[in-house]
């Protein structure tokens, strides 16, 4: 198959499947919004003025692609930290599957939550986890905000 060919059954596919990726959108989660886009967020104190942090997505709630499809849904979740000098780290995160999610974990000083925020990307890739078109979706959530006061 050609490029021209490959693109144009990428599109089609799309178009028949009705997908939810056929445009790029970003938005800010918020915790009253979290449940109905598909996420569970927990925020649990940790030892010495930390928290754990557990962030779940509802893979039934998430777009889908055809198994046969000659693309798949990639998942990448970035978690960037600042402080009070700027950026004090930006680093990618593993999800774990579990039971029809996938989770991610990671353990943050509470004086940084307030200038921290997780993104999740879920976009349409090629097999070789490449991107092969630019659509899909970016949820933004502020740690802050799932931080109980």
């Amino acid at each position: 198959m050609n490029r021209r060919q490959m693109i144009a059954a990428v599109v089609l596919l799309l178009v028949m499947s009705g997908a939810a990726f056929a445009e790029n959108s970003s938005e800010r989660v918020t915790p009253q919004a979290a449940k109905d886009r598909g996420f569970s967020i927990a925020v649990e104190p940790g030892k010495d003025g930390a928290v754990q942090v557990t962030v779940s997505r509802d893979l039934s709630k998430a777009g889908s692609l055809p198994p046969d499809s000659p693309v798949e849904l990639c998942r990448t979740a970035t978690l960037t930290v600042g402080g009070d000098s700027g950026l004090v780290l930006r680093c990618n995160l593993e999800g774990e599957a579990e039971k029809g999610a996938v989770v991610c974990r990671f353990t943050l000083d509470k004086k940084l939550a307030g200038q921290s925020r997780l993104s999740i990307a879920e976009m349409i890739c090629r097999k070789n986890r490449r991107p092969s078109v630019a659509q899909g979706n970016t949820f933004f959530f502020q740690i802050a905000d799932f931080i109980g006061k």
